[in-house]
């Protein structure tokens, strides 16, 4: 998987930090043991393998001095209960581990149960998480009243069968992208407890268990965050994601104004999808409905139970289906039975699909599939971080590039200093910024060389510069 990015981590102060190493045979022999001496702007490096869980209480860093938490030779948490805990922390960049063999979670990031002081501001890159010890509903990465986050390119591998890749409880502003799962028990990533405004993209979901996505679930009331929260989930958007095996691709589950585009599908056991509501109070909580499942290309056969279960207290009536692909592989003509009408969707016998990651999956320039999907509201990436163009392909892969407006990747002479973007090349006259989901934030003329993001709570921006010949697109990590 790949993904183009300026990154900005707000790294002025990293070349002069402090650098502290942890591992058995060094003077700090845990997390734990090095919090009282480190300070906003140090690493903390770990090496070799750690056998004894940490848990880890506010250690902060600043909006301007990240504190950076990295592995070395092979540096992996094996065994023990939970790997590492994360409370009430902020700031932090956590790269480079293996959380392995646990036999409650592998990694915990939570908010220490005080609800108005979420843990925020975490980053999560190029970890693996593997090979849990329990078989309950523990996970490889459980969050929960964690805020403003994102998780990427990491593998999480052999789950428990009761448990969830990534689990949150209450999260909130977070990305999801480019990562890599397989053998999940219950579900890939669960999104439940009040959880809203997540990104999942460009991900890789191999047996993903009973519900490889599941948007929102069943939550106990004392932990709902907010406590007032009235849906498990919303604004939930899962796009430009592959889908191979597994019970169920995705399942709606008590939320609402979540939206499902753009992903492939291919060999679901039992449903491409289910819409439910598992925690059940009318006078609280809003009914499942007013959610979309678009511009996905779904591949199946006869092994198939149901194109989608649909549970009692629940509105399918009020979901928008347009645009799909539903594909027999073995040719037949496939009955799919959505529970209200769609729009321009497309039922073929040979959508022209060639080999990509193993599985006959990717489009043709010939095939159906291109140019026939729903126009999407602004800039979005396909699975190969190709820049969609409207009408787009329908599926995880975008094929037409042909026709697709020029963009210039080059980002020399853009630098980004607190939240303020400085220009020096003078040719760009406009710009545009949009969230992950291509929902417009900003556009204005460019009057100085600087653009002010500040004003964003986004982490990742799309950020289209604009001159009279030419485009440059940049995703942009503040």
């Amino acid at each position: 998987m790949k993904i183009l990015t300026l990154i900005i981590l707000a790294l002025p102060s990293i070349l002069f930090s402090n650098q502290v190493t942890v591992c058995i045979d060094c003077e700090y022999k845990s997390l734990e043991s090095v919090v009282n001496d480190v300070v906003p702007g140090d690493t903390i490096l770990i090496s070799g393998t750690l056998t004894n869980g940490d848990r880890v209480v506010n250690l902060k860093g600043t909006p301007s001095n990240w504190i950076y938490i990295k592995g070395k030779d092979n540096a992996k948490y094996s065994g023990g209960n939970t790997g590492i805990q994360f409370s009430d922390c902020e700031y932090l960049y956590i790269s480079d581990l293996t959380i392995e063999g646990q036999l409650l979670n592998g990694m915990n990031i939570d908010d220490a149960g005080t609800f108005d002081t979420p843990t925020h501001h975490i980053r999560i890159e190029n970890c693996t998480f593997r090979d849990i010890a329990a078989t309950g509903n523990n996970d490889l990465l459980k969050l929960s009243g964690f805020d403003d986050f994102e998780i990427t390119n990491c593998k999480f591998l052999n789950g428990s069968p009761g448990g969830s890749g990534v689990d949150m409880v209450g999260c909130h502003n977070g990305l999801i992208a480019n990562n890599y799962f397989e053998n999940m028990g219950s579900n890939c990533i669960q999104a439940k407890g009040g959880t809203s405004s997540i990104d999942i993209t460009r991900n890789m979901f191999i047996n993903g268990g009973n519900r490889a996505v599941n948007i929102g679930g069943s939550t106990g009331l004392e932990y709902f965050r907010p406590q007032d929260a009235d849906t498990e989930s919303e604004n939930i958007t899962v796009y430009s994601n592959i889908f191979v095996g597994g019970q169920c691709a995705v399942a709606f589950v008590g939320t609402v104004n979540s939206h499902v585009y753009n992903n492939t599908v291919i060999g679901s056991r039992k449903w491409v999808f289910r819409i439910l509501q598992e925690t059940v109070d009318a006078e609280r909580f809003l009914s499942c409905g007013d959610n979309s499942f678009f511009n996905n290309a779904v591949l199946l056969d006869e092994t198939l139970s149901m194109t989608v279960n649909i549970g009692p207290n629940t509105r399918p009536e009020s979901f928008e289906f347009s645009n799909n692909l539903w594909y027999d592989i073995n040719g037949n003509t496939w009955n799919h039975n959505l529970p209200s009408i769609e729009r321009n969707s497309i039922l073929e016998t040979n959508p022209d699909l060639t080999d990509k990651y193993g599985h006959d999956i990717y489009p043709t320039k010939s095939s159906t599939l291109v140019g026939n999907g729903k126009t999407l509201p602004g800039v979005t990436l396909d699975y190969d971080s190709i820049t969609f163009v409207n009408p787009p392909t329908i599926g995880a892969f975008e094929v037409n590039t042909n026709t697709s407006a020029h963009f210039d990747y080059n980002v020399e002479n853009i630098v980004i200093r607190d939240n303020v973007l400085h220009l020096s090349n003078k040719e760009y006259i406009k710009y545009r910024v949009y969230n992950y989901s291509g929902l417009l934030l900003l556009e204005s003329n460019i009057k100085d060389d600087n653009i002010n993001l500040s004003s964003l709570r986004e982490n990742y921006l799309f950020l289209v510069l604009e001159s009279k010949n030419k485009r440059k697109l940049m995703l942009v990590r503040k």
